[in-house]
């Protein structure tokens, strides 16, 4: 289930090109398509100002991060 905060990061993220893919751990994969290919992608996970991320959380930043090079982000909404 998409909540409100993490619908306002994905539309954001359209207005700027990306596509969304809902994966959950973290929130979103956005990709980017050029002619068919996919030239860039991130993970972004959503968190409110309040919001810690979960150790299960911290685990997959630092696989995706320091094992698999990949971009990832934390975006905070209100």
């Amino acid at each position: 289930m998409t909540n409100q905060r993490e619908m306002q990061v994905m539309h954001q993220h359209e207005k700027e090109g990306w596509k969304p893919v809902r994966c959950g751990a973290p929130d979103w994969l956005f990709i980017k398509i050029e002619k068919g290919e996919i030239i860039d992608c991130k993970f972004v996970e959503v968190k409110s100002i309040t919001d810690k991320l979960t150790t299960e959380q911290h685990l997959w930043r630092k696989v995706l991060k320091d094992f698999l090079s990949a971009k990832y982000e934390v975006t905070i909404c209100d």
